[in-house]
């Protein structure tokens, strides 16, 4: 009897594997969310980024929100989507902020036109994200929305400093 007892507890002691392999782990957690965006999904977005010329970025560098939305843009590109799941209140305020605070320099229809879209495009995104029923595909696509409604503000800061810089003699 003593015999068996000790093959039992022998047997148990190297038939338990504690340790498990990383190529378990990595499987298991990503059939835990189907749903989990990455930031590799986010960089198969193929969205054309405009970035902004010398005279645009001094016009936006005492632009206190503008600097907090990169901010925010590049943590959403990472697939961090904190700032957007938030509190409702935040979020609104944020993006009034943003168009309140612009400067006089860029304070023209054509770029408030592109904050009014790039803020639409956010809180159809917040909505989706407070939604239960969401999938990844939904998720990618307000991503995406996001992305390209920034990059043609930028296009449009761009081409406002660029048309000023233009001499054009009248005959």
């Amino acid at each position: 009897m003593k015999f068996f007892f000790c093959f039992v507890c022998v047997f148990l002691l190297f038939g338990c594997n504690p340790k498990e392999s990383g190529t378990d782990v990595k499987a298991r957690e990503e059939h835990q969310d189907p749903n989990k965006i990455t930031a590799k999904d986010i960089e198969m977005l193929n969205v054309t980024e405009y970035v902004l010329s010398s005279a645009a970025r001094d016009a936006v560098s005492e632009w206190q929100r503008y600097r907090e939305l990169m901010v925010q843009m590049e943590y959403l590109k990472k697939a961090d989507l904190a700032f957007f799941d938030g509190k409702n209140e935040l979020l609104i305020g944020f993006l009034n902020d943003l168009k309140k605070d612009t400067p006089k320099n860029l304070d023209i229809p054509a770029v408030k036109e592109r904050l009014i879209v790039l803020e639409t495009k956010i809180l159809k995104f917040h909505g989706t994200l407070k939604l239960q029923r969401r999938n990844k595909n939904e998720i990618l696509g307000n991503i995406k929305e996001i992305l390209v409604a920034l990059s043609n503000l930028q296009l449009q800061i761009n081409k406002k400093f660029e048309f000023e810089s233009q001499t054009i003699i009248h005959p």
